[in-house]
């Protein structure tokens, strides 16, 4: 089980704001960089937003020291890191990490409240006044739980400690639990258990179009295509898990020079690797890499499909149709809203040709995917990998009506494009 704990917190200071503000009245616009085609290595900067005021808050420092060293150590002169940190109980921070050094912009004070949109607009303003005419990339860095808001969580996934819209501290104390894993911006601490989240449409919302060369989420169940297609206009390249992450994150060690080169293929292929040579429950990595300039074609293959499925869903048997998350309902029924989309078209589609459009088109856009063949080995929930896309898909069955989250889903742009609620 992944159990995290819940609080409720104050706006985020209006004297932070207003500075941020004041920066970006001055700020050039992402679209006014400035690059020529020799550039072989263009200065970059990423933006890591660590949205930390969770149980997760001990892996901060390490997660740091790691980015920072591998900057360091590969020489990565032309790339800096603005780490903006939220942490229970502390001072929130905006940090310059650049040759091997690490410098404190700004304090925020403790009531900075990263789950909101407001918050990731800001450091993003930041960003752009303080490095202009550069490329970006931006490392979202929290608990996530994909397109599904945080307000049905509790419905969903009861068994992974949310309880009616909260998440309950004492059940860590009284249960059996699996490896802590990164479930994006959940916020909780001294006051659980309230908790609070980023609806993944704020999310997009507050990032400027044409912004980043890449969006990494370092959380788990956002690499679902519905989050992708909602990023779709925000950056190049998405990277991201249909499941869920540990709660060491992505392998930052070997990676961050990586990202620093725009080596994205080889960012995947190393948190593969590290996970997949683990033992047990830790044996647990589902990745993927997109591009994002070929989801709106994506979309309309998806859609030609949907047009000739039945409206009653129910009426399919989607019973071999790979899943990727282990969520439940507080009955223990399972309640899984994750599921591989090569796997589902597969199961919706009318005819071979359509299939194979679909399929060509999805090899267009996602440019790596890997899987360990089993996830939360160990548990009752496990699941045997036979089929990963790289992208997971929801299914709008008729029992999800009565709690209003296919009305929900129907608000995404996704399901707008294809017609798919």
């Amino acid at each position: 089980m992944i159990i995290m704990t819940g609080v409720l917190f104050s706006r985020i200071r209006k004297n932070s704001l207003l500075w941020c503000m004041a920066l970006a009245a001055v700020q050039l616009s992402c679209t006014d960089k400035l690059k020529t085609d020799d550039d072989e290595t263009p200065a970059k900067t990423i933006l890591v937003y660590m949205a930390a005021d969770n149980n997760l808050s001990n892996y901060v420092e390490p997660n740091l020291k790691a980015m920072k060293q591998s900057l360091y150590a590969e020489n990565c002169s032309h790339c800096n890191i603005l780490a903006l940190i939220d942490r229970p109980n502390k001072q929130s921070v905006l940090l310059n990490i650049h040759d091997g050094v690490e410098e404190t912009v700004r304090e925020f004070g403790s009531n900075l409240k990263s789950s909101d949109s407001e918050t990731l607009k800001m450091a993003i303003d930041c960003m752009l006044d303080m490095f202009p005419n550069r490329e970006y990339g931006l490392l979202l860095w929290s608990h996530g739980s994909g397109w599904v808001p945080t307000s049905m969580l509790g419905q969903l996934a009861y068994n992974l400690g949310y309880r009616s819209g909260k998440m309950m501290l004492k059940a860590a104390k009284t249960l059996q639990v699996s490896p802590l894993t990164r479930s994006f911006s959940i916020e909780d601490a001294s006051q659980y258990p309230y908790y609070s989240g980023m609806e993944i449409k704020d999310m997009a919302n507050a990032i400027p179009d044409h912004c980043f060369d890449f969006i990494m989420c370092d959380a788990c169940y956002m690499g679902c295509v519905e989050v992708a297609y909602e990023l779709k206009d925000k950056t190049r390249y998405f990277i991201s898990s249909s499941t869920e992450i540990m709660a060491n994150g992505f392998p930052y060690y070997s990676i961050t020079a990586k990202l620093a080169k725009g080596q994205l293929i080889g960012v995947c292929r190393d948190f593969y690797s590290y996970y997949n040579a683990m033992d047990g429950f830790n044996r647990l990595a589902a990745v993927s890499l997109v591009r994002t300039e070929g989801l709106d074609s994506l979309a309309a293959c998806f859609g030609k499909i949907v047009s000739t499925i039945p409206d009653n869903l129910d009426r399919t048997d989607f019973s071999d149709v790979q899943e990727l998350d282990r969520f439940e309902d507080m009955k223990g029924n399972d309640r899984t809203v994750s599921f591989d989309l090569k796997s589902v078209v597969r199961k919706l589609a009318s005819d071979n040709l359509q299939i194979a459009e679909f399929n060509s088109q999805l090899e267009r856009c996602v440019l790596f995917s890997a899987s360990t063949p089993e996830l939360f080995v160990g548990c009752p929930e496990k699941i045997t990998v036979t089929e990963f896309s790289g992208l997971s898909v929801y299914i709008p069955f008729d029992e999800f009506d009565s709690n209003g989250l296919n009305n929900m889903y129907s608000d995404l742009k996704w399901s707008k494009a294809t017609n798919y609620k």
